[in-house]
């Protein structure tokens, strides 16, 4: 799906709306990966702000699916369930921005740039799972309790 070629469209489309996000025009724009989505790492010059954002497979989810994710994002995070990044409204007050790439539309969302890192698989990573288990805990109890939520669409694939 993510050629080469296309990438460097959407860089070059995301840097050509990076005024959505209140971005500078000379802000970098880093690919950081490409597989279902692609991601892109959005600093400013003087590198005080990042921003993250997710351009969206088109034609993979719907934008009500879309929506109902950001949605589902901010109760977690309401409720101090999850840590998660916020997402970001661009100028226009939504969530959900839009940039073109080889004649097609991309769904993009920005969201907060929070520092971290991978585990090191040469660590210790009990510490890691036991983290891990407690959030999946915690979003398991909450999914059986908030999923039927007329606001949170089902997305394709997941339950």
């Amino acid at each position: 799906m993510y050629t080469e070629t296309l990438l460097a469209d959407l860089e070059n489309a995301i840097q050509q709306k990076l005024n959505f996000w209140a971005m500078p025009a000379k802000s970098s724009v880093t690919l950081l990966t490409a597989s279902e989505n692609a991601t892109f790492l959005i600093s400013d010059p003087s590198g005080r702000r990042k921003i993250i954002l997710r351009v969206h497979r088109p034609d993979y989810h719907t934008k009500t699916e879309i929506e109902s994710e950001l949605a589902w994002i901010s109760d977690l995070r309401t409720r101090g369930l999850v840590s998660t990044p916020a997402p970001l409204a661009g100028n226009d007050g939504g969530y959900l921005g839009s940039v073109e790439a080889k004649g097609r539309p991309f769904s993009v969302v920005a969201f907060e740039f929070v520092e971290g890192r991978e585990p090191n698989v040469s660590q210790s990573l009990p510490d890691w799972f036991e983290r891990l288990g407690a959030v999946t805990a915690r979003y398991w109890n909450y999914r059986f309790k908030a999923g039927g939520k007329p606001e949170f669409a089902a997305i394709h694939g997941y339950a």
